[in-house]
């Protein structure tokens, strides 16, 4: 009797989760809709403002709609199943720099991460920066020279000439979330969504929805970047072209991610779908920089309060839901350091790595929608290399 009823609540769970994954998929068949009508008029009355802001809009919704009408189509069950596959091969290897092992080796680091207003003052540079680059963008000199390149507004010169090849700089040389860390967007949705910038206060803003964990992939990051790309070469945005278009790709950002936080759990989107958040994720794999994990994962094992993902009365739990125990989940940790202030046991580790690309190389479980990201990403890295090509004749 026992065993029927709990199989009878298992399928009712199941219907449920089917219910709400529907649910969703529907939402976002009409704000692809409505974003497709409002392209529709933008493009009908020539408004580039119009037309590029609801190009964004409309292509991240379709692509999240079409990517889970397709995981729906090869996965039937409500689990995510079909994005893990373990391999016949185990190894341990050392993969700690003998030299550094641990970035919070620092005295200075270790205290300063241990305070809640740290994250805080990490972000505040770069949110104030690039809310001047959004005004500058929007009320600056519009001209553009000759050969169609803006060389006199503030907001086209610093992203594309400053901040874009810096952020694959501290990729390429510490880690690719570092920048996440950073991130001014993302901060500020953290901060209305937990209703101060830095206090612990407990009852977070918003609808608090869990994203179906059949959907929790990087996919949409993927092609998200893939078609950003695209537009920014199709507009010139990136030239540095016309400055208005590159405040508009940062208020669309902005804006899609406060809605998603208020709707959704901590930060789903950057977890899903920001569209910097494969790349980043795939060079964190393979950066010399490590992730925060567990010194010790017995520790973990018998730790009963889990203090790192739900947080206590003191601070939240990790707005990423990546285990710190759990090697598959760090190319998802954001750095956001609430695992590090809220683990009673003090078992939490910044890692400098040995050899940056064995951690990835030896895990045992693997995931599929990463290998998918890479070759994405790598059609991506051709776009751009045939699409400069004509500049070097």
């Amino acid at each position: 009797m026992g065993e029927n009823m709990e199989v009878v609540s298992y399928r009712y769970k199941e219907i449920e989760i089917t219910d709400f994954n529907s649910k969703l998929n529907l939402g976002f068949l009409l704000a692809s809709i409505v974003s497709g009508a409002l392209l529709w008029l933008g493009t009908v009355t020539k408004n580039i403002f119009l037309v590029e802001f609801n190009l964004l809009f409309f292509t991240t919704f379709i692509t999240v709609l079409l990517t889970n009408l397709i995981i729906d189509k090869i996965h039937k069950k409500p689990n995510n199943e079909w994005i893990y596959v373990e391999s016949p091969r185990k190894r341990v290897i050392q993969t700690r720099c003998e030299h550094k092992q641990s970035m919070f080796s620092s005295a200075l680091i270790s205290k300063l991460f241990k305070k809640n207003w740290a994250h805080f003052l990490i972000i505040l540079p770069s949110f104030l920066i690039f809310y001047v680059v959004m005004v500058a963008g929007l009320i600056g000199n519009q001209k553009l020279n000759e050969v169609g390149l803006s060389l006199i507004n503030f907001a086209p010169d610093i992203s594309w000439f400053f901040w874009f090849p810096l952020l694959w700089l501290l990729t390429w040389i510490a880690n690719g979330r570092v920048w996440c860390q950073t991130c001014p967007f993302s901060g500020q949705a953290e901060w209305v969504q937990r209703r101060h910038p830095w206090k612990y206060i407990k009852n977070k803003l918003g609808l608090k929805l869990r994203w179906p964990i059949k959907y929790s992939t990087i996919l949409y990051s993927a092609i998200g970047f893939s078609v950003l790309t695209w537009v920014e070469e199709f507009y010139g945005i990136g030239g540095p072209g016309v400055p208005l278009l590159t405040s508009v790709v940062l208020i669309y950002i902005a804006i899609l991610e406060l809605a998603i936080a208020l709707l959704f759990q901590d930060r789903t989107f950057c977890r899903t779908i920001c569209p910097l958040s494969a790349p980043l994720a795939i060079n964190t794999m393979i950066s010399p920089l490590g992730t925060f994990t567990a010194k010790d994962p017995n520790v973990c094992k018998k730790c009963t309060t889990k203090d790192c993902m739900k947080g206590n009365d003191k601070t939240h739990g990790c707005p990423w839901f990546a285990s710190p125990v759990s090697v598959s989940s760090s190319p998802f940790c954001g750095l956001a350091s609430d695992c590090y202030k809220a683990c009673p046991h003090g078992n939490i580790d910044w890692p400098v790595k040995r050899f940056p690309w064995l951690d990835g190389l030896f895990t045992t479980r693997k995931r599929y929608d990463i290998a998918v990201s890479v070759l994405i990403l790598l059609g991506v890295v051709f776009f751009q290399f045939f699409n400069a090509y004509h500049y070097t004749l």
